[in-house]
C-alpha cells in the first residue's frame, strides 16, 4: 500500500465537473442592476452610474465597473462623455432599445477592446477583471470595455539574480507588463502565449509562452494539459503552480527554474523551452530544468568564454563542498585520523581538548546557528538584517570558541560550508543543498566514509530517478550526449555552438550560420 495515497491522492485523476449552465441576463434594467448588486454583496467599490441618453430619453443606460481596478479618467473620457451625445439618429432595428445597443457598441465608443456578452458569468469575471459594462434597457446583452487602470510596481533592478553585466529590469505583478516586456526582447510572430484561467475562486490568468518552430509540441501539450487538469480553489504565486504540475517525484531538488529577468527568460526559449507567466507574480517558472541548468547564470554568457568556464567549475566545486565537507571533517577527524597530516592533527587534538562535547555535535551545534543566523537575517529589514549578520557572525563566534563549546577548526569547516552555499546560482538548489549536508553529516558521523559514500551512491540513483516534464533530469550527462556538453561543465565560444542542444528535442536545432573563416591580422 502505498502511504503517501493518504496525503497526495491519487495520481493523474481528476473528478468530472459538469459545466454550470449560463444564465442569461435579463431585459429589465432595474433587475439586472439589482441582481449583480446581490451577487456582490453589494461591494462599496461597484461604481454604477446610470443614464438617460439625449435623443433616446426612453432608453436608460447603466455603466458599471469596480473602484480601483479601472481606470476612471479613461472611462469618463471615452464612455460617460460619449454617451451624452445625441443619438436621435439610431439605426433602424426591431426595437428602439436594440438600435440604441447597436449605434453605441458600433459606433460611439471608440475603444479598442470591446465585446458583447449575454450571460452573468462572463459580466462577472470581466467586471473584476477591470472592464467597464454597458447595460441598455430592454436588451438582452451587456456590452464590455478593457478600462484597467489599478497601480502597480515600476520596472526596477533584479533582486534576487543581480548581476554584473547584461540588462537591469525585471519581471513586476502586472501579468500583461510581462508579456510586453518579452515582447520587447522576442520581436518574433511566432512567440506564442497560451492562456489559461487556474482557480474556481482567485480565477488567475496563466499563460504558457513558447516560440512556435522551435519548442517541442509534445513538451507544449505536456505543460498545456497539466495545468488545465487543475482543480483547486486558487494560486496567488507562480511558486504554487510550479508545485502543482511538477513530476510527481518525493525529493529536495527543483525540476523547475524561477527567474525574474527577462533576458534568461527570452534565452530559455530560444533554446526551446517554455515559460509559464503567473498574473500577480514577478517570477516566470522555466522548463524543462535540468540539473546542469542550477549552475548556468545569465552572466556566463554575457563574459568571455575562459571566465564563465572557471566561474561555472567554482560552483560546481562550492556544490561538493555545501555536500560533503562538514560530513567528511567528521568521518576523518573521528574514524580515520591517520588520514590528517601529523602536524594538523596535533593542532586539531589541541584545541579539542577542552571541549565537551564530540566533533558531531559541535559540528551539528554551528550548523545549526549558522541556519538561525541566516534565517533571522532573511526575515528581517536589510538595514536591521545585515546588523545581525555582523553580530552573530563576529561576536557570538568568538563567545562560544573563547567558552570552549567548539574549536576555531569547526568554525572554518562551517564558515567555507555557508560561503560556498550562496556561490550556487539557485536558491531552491542551496536550500536542497542545506538540507542535505545535516544527512551527510549523520552518515559521517555514524559509519565514517563508508556511510559518505553509500550517500554518494544513493544520492546518484536518487538523481538519476527523477524528470523534469517527462525529461530525464541528468541529461545530458544521464543518459550522456557528448554534443551537448559544450554547454554543461564548459562553456565554448557562442560562436561554436551553432546547434541547439538535443535534450529539448526542439523542431528547429540551426542557432546560427556563423561562418568560421579565420580572420586575417593586421
Amino acid at each position: 500500500m502505498d502511504i503517501f495515497k493518504v496525503f497526495k491522492g491519487k495520481k493523474g485523476t481528476k473528478k468530472p465537473v459538469s459545466e454550470p449552465t449560463p444564465h442569461r441576463i435579463h431585459h429589465a434594467l432595474d433587475e439586472n442592476l439589482q441582481t449583480i448588486k446581490t451577487r456582490l454583496g453589494n461591494a462599496n467599490d461597484l461604481l454604477v452610474r446610470t443614464l438617460t441618453l439625449k435623443g433616446a430619453e426612453d432608453v436608460s443606460v447603466a455603466i458599471l465597473g469596480i473602484d480601483g481596478i479601472i481606470d476612471t479618467n479613461q472611462a469618463e473620457q471615452f464612455i460617460v462623455h460619449v454617451l451624452s451625445i445625441d443619438l436621435s439618429l439610431v439605426k433602424e432595428s426591431n426595437t428602439r432599445s436594440c438600435g440604441v445597443f447597436q449605434t453605441i457598441f458600433e459606433s460611439r465608443i471608440s475603444m479598442l477592446d470591446a465585446k458583447c456578452g449575454q450571460s452573468y458569468e462572463d459580466l462577472y469575471t470581466n467586471l473584476i477583471n477591470g472592464h467597464i459594462i454597458v447595460l441598455v434597457d430592454g436588451v438582452d446583452q451587456f456590452m464590455m470595455f478593457d478600462c484597467k487602470g489599478w497601480q502597480m510596481r515600476s520596472i526596477s533592478e533584479p533582486q534576487t539574480e543581480q548581476s554584473l553585466y547584461g540588462p537591469k529590469d525585471c519581471f513586476v505583478e502586472t501579468i500583461r507588463t510581462n508579456t510586453a516586456t518579452l515582447r520587447r526582447r522576442i520581436k518574433d510572430p511566432n512567440l506564442r502565449f497560451d492562456a489559461h484561467v487556474v482557480g474556481t475562486v482567485t480565477q488567475t490568468d496563466v499563460f504558457v509562452a513558447y516560440i512556435e518552430g522551435i519548442a517541442n509540441k509534445e513538451l507544449v501539450h505536456t505543460v498545456n494539459k497539466r495545468i488545465e487538469s487543475l482543480d483547486i480553489d486558487g494560486i496567488v504565486d507562480s511558486s504554487e503552480l510550479m508545485q502543482l504540475i511538477e513530476d510527481h517525484h518525493i525529493t529536495l531538488f527543483p525540476r523547475l527554474i524561477q527567474t525574474e529577468r527577462p533576458d534568461k527568460t527570452a534565452a530559455a526559449l530560444m533554446q526551446g523551452e517554455i515559460a509559464i507567466f503567473v498574473d500577480g507574480s514577478p517570477f516566470v517558472t522555466t522548463g524543462p530544468a535540468y540539473f546542469a541548468s542550477m549552475f548556468q547564470v545569465t552572466d556566463d554568457y554575457y563574459s568571455r568564454p575562459f571566465i564563465a568556464t572557471v566561474t561555472r567549475l567554482l560552483r560546481y566545486a562550492a556544490f561538493f563542498i555545501v555536500l560533503l565537507v562538514p560530513g567528511l571533517y567528521v568521518a576523518i577527524s573521528t574514524y580515520h585520523q591517520e588520514m590528517i597530516p601529523t602536524v594538523l592533527l596535533i593542532t586539531i587534538i589541541n584545541q579539542r581538548s577542552a571541549n565537551p562535547f564530540p566533533t558531531y555535535i559541535e559540528t551539528l551545534i554551528m550548523l545549526i546557528l549558522f541556519e538561525i543566523i541566516r534565517e533571522a537575517a532573511l526575515r528581517k529589514p536589510s538595514v536591521v538584517g545585515d546588523s545581525m549578520t555582523i553580530v552573530g557572525s563576529l561576536i557570538i563566534g568568538q563567545t562560544i570558541v573563547q567558552a570552549g563549546l567548539v574549536s576555531y577548526i569547526v568554525i572554518i569547516i562551517v564558515s567555507i560550508t555557508s560561503i560556498a552555499g550562496f556561490i550556487l546560482s539557485s536558491t531552491r538548489l542551496s536550500n536542497a543543498m542545506r538540507v542535505l549536508t545535516f544527512a551527510f553529516l549523520f552518515l559521517g558521523a555514524a559509519f565514517g566514509l563508508y556511510g559518505i559514500t553509500i550517500g554518494v551512491i544513493l544520492l546518484i540513483l536518487h538523481l538519476s530517478s527523477l524528470t523534469t516534464l517527462d525529461q530525464p533530469y541528468l541529461a545530458p550527462m544521464a543518459p550522456l550526449n557528448l554534443h551537448d556538453q559544450e554547454d554543461q561543465f564548459l562553456r565554448l565560444p557562442l560562436s561554436w555552438m551553432k546547434y541547439r542542444p538535443k535534450i529539448y528535442k526542439t523542431t528547429n536545432r540551426v542557432r546560427h550560420n556563423l561562418n568560421q573563416e579565420k580572420r586575417k591580422e593586421e
